[in-house]
């Protein structure tokens, strides 16, 4: 006859609960460690995902809200370079009237009040966020010059684009180049 392996067939002649007792402390701290980073992978998801709707959120109201080729390859540009928080507010001055309370209250927390009344005002208002924001920082000031120069233009702040039409020539040149050299000198 065979070797008897005691209860439940085990080889060590263990009891079937001192076997469940010494299993228990392994596998209990085991799936204690897997469900936490479950958790914790789940939480990740979830914040991922309202973060993915915040951005389809707004990138859906600058797309329907701007028509300017320029100033959107611009934006996708530096989309692949900073956070978009960091990047929207800049088109807050003209669009609030879009924005719903969930993205008031972001750009509310910059700090900086979204002023387009002139383009004093408006320069000072994007120099506040790029002071701000680390990321804006990082971008090259040429690229960030000419993007913010194209906003200023596409939404007429403090009516250049009015101004520049009522001139020829070498004025028109001259005025577009004094508005140029007063959104760099306001920037940086």
């Amino acid at each position: 006859m065979g070797e008897v392996y005691g209860v439940g067939g085990f080889e060590s002649g263990k009891d079937a609960e001192t076997v469940k007792e010494e299993v228990s402390e392994d596998d209990v701290k085991s799936v204690e460690e897997d469900q936490k980073k479950a958790q914790q992978v789940s939480s990740q998801k979830k914040q991922q995902q309202v973060k993915d709707r915040f951005t389809a959120k707004l990138l859906t109201i600058i797309f329907e809200n701007l028509n300017n080729e320029n100033i959107i390859l611009y934006f996708f540009r530096f989309y692949k370079k900073v956070k978009i928080e960091s990047l929207i507010p800049v088109f807050s001055p003209f669009l609030m009237d879009k924005f719903d309370e969930e993205i008031l209250s972001k750009i509310k927390n910059l700090g900086t009040s979204a002023d387009a009344s002139s383009i004093e005002s408006f320069l000072s208002f994007v120099s506040g966020l790029i002071k701000n924001h680390k990321d804006l920082q990082k971008l090259p000031e040429d690229e960030l010059l000419e993007f913010v120069e194209e906003i200023v233009y596409y939404f007429d702040v403090g009516g250049v684009k009015s101004n520049i039409s009522r001139v020829e020539g070498e004025q028109k040149t001259q005025l577009k180049q004094e508005i140029r050299d007063q959104i760099l000198k306001n920037l940086f």
